[in-house]
Order: structure tokens, then C-alpha cells, then sequence
């Protein structure tokens, strides 16, 4: 249906269109979109780059309470672009909210070559494992965080940084954490 009113047209097909699932897309509530912003032992490294949904924010703040009784905090960088589903380049994940890019220290993002797996931040991510779906890490920093409660995977190319892929069912607003 189109409706044409003086030059709007196409932003009003657009937004129409815009509500509806996109192919690939989840399921999931559309409207539950947040920003994850800091929160006590929660450093959110890239706010415009940062949007969830509401039960993916609070595991990760969870995350963060645990990292700030360890006297750190969890570094978060990429999640997802500001509109669900959106193309997210030099990702080819990150679309949906349930991905998230985390420092393998407590101190600093991305987590400089040569350094060592803070065995804080394996902690931090085993508190929250029956969230995870799955992890992805840099060969050499597998060994660190395998047998913790989720399963890892070797991703190249993510030296600096862990990725972690949490539970589908986290993209709706009524999800249980």
C-alpha cells in the first residue's frame, strides 16, 4: 500500500517498512532497544556503538557488579548499531544485540598485544555462562577460558578482544536472565 502525501511518500514507506522483520531477522521485540551505557564495573567503550535489549543490558550489568567486587571492570565495545539489524561493518554479526566484544583484562580496551588473560575476566565471564551461547577468541587465549560453563570457539583475528555471542531468547523484552 503506498500513500502519497505531498513529498513524504517514500519516508512514510520507509517507516512502514522499517517495522517489519527483516530476513535473518530473530524473533524478538523490536521496540526493546537500549543503549548500554557505564554502570558500576561496567566500561562501555563505544556508547554510539552500544545498543541492546533491555535482558542482554541487564546480564551484562550483572557482569559488571561481579567485576567491580574483583575491583575492575568489564570493557565492552561493540555490541550493535543504533538501528536493529542494520549492516555493521567490519562485522558481519553485531546486528542483533546478543553480540558483544569484551577486553580480556579489567582495565582496558582493546587489550594490548602480549597481554596476558586477566584471570579476573575469566571469572567475570563463567558468572555469566548459562547466558552465553558461545564465545570466539584469538588461538592463543583459548586455553585461558575453555571448560568454564560455555563453549569457545577460535576466531581469528580477535586477539584484542573476546566475543561473545549470548542466548538468542535475551533479544526479547520479556527474556528471563
Amino acid at each position: 500500500m503506498r500513500w502519497w502525501i505531498g513529498g513524504g511518500a517514500l519516508a512514510l514507506a520507509l517507516a512502514f517498512r522499517s517495522r517489519r522483520s527483516q530476513p535473518g531477522e530473530p524473533a524478538g521485540d523490536r521496540e526493546a532497544w537500549v543503549r548500554l551505557e557505564d554502570a558500576p564495573g561496567l566500561a562501555v567503550r563505544m556508547p554510539s556503538r552500544s545498543w541492546t535489549t533491555p535482558p542482554v543490558r541487564s546480564v551484562l550489568q550483572s557482569a559488571g557488579l561481579v567485576a567491580a567486587q574483583m575491583g575492575g571492570a568489564l570493557q565492552v565495545a561493540d555490541v550493535a548499531p543504533e538501528m536493529r539489524g542494520a549492516s555493521y561493518p567490519p562485522h558481519k554479526s553485531h546486528r542483533w544485540g546478543n553480540d558483544v566484544d569484551v577486553g580480556y583484562t579489567l582495565s582496558e580496551y582493546p587489550t594490548p598485544p602480549g597481554a596476558a588473560t586477566d584471570p579476573r575476566l575469566v571469572l567475570v565471564v563463567q558468572s555469566i555462562a548459562p547466558m552465553i551461547e558461545e564465545a570466539f577468541a584469538a588461538p592463543s587465549r583459548i586455553a585461558a577460558l575453555a571448560g568454564r560453563g560455555f563453549k569457545i570457539q577460535v576466531w581469528p583475528g580477535h586477539e584484542g578482544h573476546l566475543h561473545l555471542r549470548l542466548r538468542s531468547d535475551l533479544m526479547s523484552r520479556s527474556a528471563t536472565t
